[in-house]
């Protein structure tokens, strides 16, 4: 009888289905990979005679990639530390004067940061994190100021305070995949005119870009792997929540009809931008769609032009539609793209009656990318980056077409979403 039951019972333990082995992620050790993002930049600029007083406000964007080495260390369970050291090449370059000397003001073609990591793993597979560190780039002023012979120092290289956060998660158990954003201020610097110590510069950059990272384990720990299988989360539904982060304002003004060529005014302006938004998404399988709207106080510093103040923007409220994949249980990879709208302040450089359109709002293309993870079944975070192309406006001077306004615009953040279903 004993047998009997012995056998019947193996044989039930048998037939059983078996629970699904947890992969390893090998978060702890070292990793390198490679980056590839947007950047844009602000480098407020005075005379070394005048402290603390801004004459202009210069902006550049463009691309940026490099590379990283890091060592990561799992403690407490589901917290993780590490290091991370990183080169990047970028060509970021503004447009100012053009019409006088025909070239960039300044470039900026490589930069170097050394940044401390610190993060949750909401699950096994993905990892929340900030980091901390300091920079150094270089700005290449030599190409556009009007140096006389014998000046030196004219390519900066500052060093810098740098901090950013992102959402990394892995695509198999050795190769992650993350979304980050980095903000950089500078400490100013000083070069010379006629050998006397003549303009002050201040430099901020903002970056959004995505990384890949291969993770060998070497120098690791044992993994902590959860038991059992995942919870699942629904990516469906309504949900809503709050963003905060920083962004650059870029803006090319000319007058009617242009000066050729036909970009007088290359400036920008860094602030924070602090917003709400909602939304709804429909989740098939692996893909998730969904049309979220948002709106943002944005609060930039004044754009300032020979030393006066050009331009301010107070707000801005955006449509997208969004699409993505959910390369990890709880973990979406998304671009997203729609209209924004901003509101423009030009009303203290042309001011009323005599002219009219100083504040306005402007219309203009969105895009983006990000990476969304949920804490827990109903609450998310995330992290985009979003470029906006705003279309042009003039601005009229006793009835005739006297000043033409475009911008553009680079925004990071970071962002919490409670998921209603």
């Amino acid at each position: 009888m004993k047998r009997t039951v012995l056998l019947a019972l193996g044989a039930a333990l048998a037939s059983a289905p078996a629970t699904a082995a947890q992969p390893v992620y090998q978060w702890s050790g070292l990793y390198g990979g490679a980056q590839a993002g947007y950047a844009a930049a602000n480098a407020s600029e005075g005379r070394h005679s005048m402290p603390g007083v801004v004459y202009w406000d210069r902006g550049a964007e463009g691309a940026t990639a490099g590379v990283f080495l890091g060592y990561n260390r799992l403690f407490a369970g589901s917290w993780l530390g590490g290091f991370e050291v990183e080169g990047n090449w970028s060509n970021l370059a503004d447009g100012c004067h053009t019409d006088l000397i025909g070239q960039p003001y300044y470039v900026a073609n490589w930069s170097a940061a050394a940044r401390l990591r610190f993060g949750f793993l909401p699950e096994a597979s993905t990892l929340i994190y900030g980091s901390i560190g300091i920079a150094e780039a270089t700005f290449d002023y030599s190409r556009g100021f009007w140096s006389s012979a014998g000046d030196s120092g004219l390519v900066l290289s500052p060093v810098g305070v740098q901090l950013g956060a992102g959402i990394e998660t892995f695509l198999s158990p050795h190769v992650s995949i993350r979304a980050e954003g980095v903000f950089t201020h500078y400490a100013g610097s000083t070069f010379p005119y006629g050998g006397i110590p003549y303009w002050d510069v201040a430099p901020d950059t903002l970056l959004a870009r995505v990384s890949v990272a291969y993770h060998p384990g070497w120098l690791g720990q044992p993994q902590f792997v959860s038991a059992g299988e995942p919870v699942t989360y629904s990516w469906s539904g309504l949900y809503a929540g709050v963003h905060v982060g920083a962004a650059i304002l870029h803006l090319l003004d000319d007058t009617v009809p242009p000066s050729t060529p036909d970009e007088y005014r290359d400036l920008s302006a860094s602030s924070a931008v602090v917003g709400m938004h909602a939304g709804v998404n429909w989740q098939t399988g692996n893909l998730v769609a969904g049309v979220e709207g948002d709106a943002s106080a944005v609060g930039l510093a004044p754009l300032f032009s020979g030393g006066l103040e050009l331009a301010r923007q107070s707000w801005t409220a955006a449509v997208r539609a969004r699409l993505g994949v959910v390369t990890a249980n709880n973990t979406l990879l998304y671009g997203t793209v729609g209209w924004a709208v901003g509101h423009f302040d030009y009303s203290r450089t042309f001011p009323p009656p005599a002219t009219t359109g100083a504040v306005f709002n402007a219309g203009g293309l969105q895009v983006g990318a990000g990476a969304e993870a949920f804490l827990t079944r109903r609450v998310s975070v995330r992290v985009e980056g979003l470029y906006t192309a705003y279309g042009s406006h003039t601005i009229f001077d006793l009835g005739t077409p006297y000043w033409q306004a475009q911008s553009r615009s680079l925004e990071g953040s970071i962002g919490v979403s409670y998921h209603l279903r």
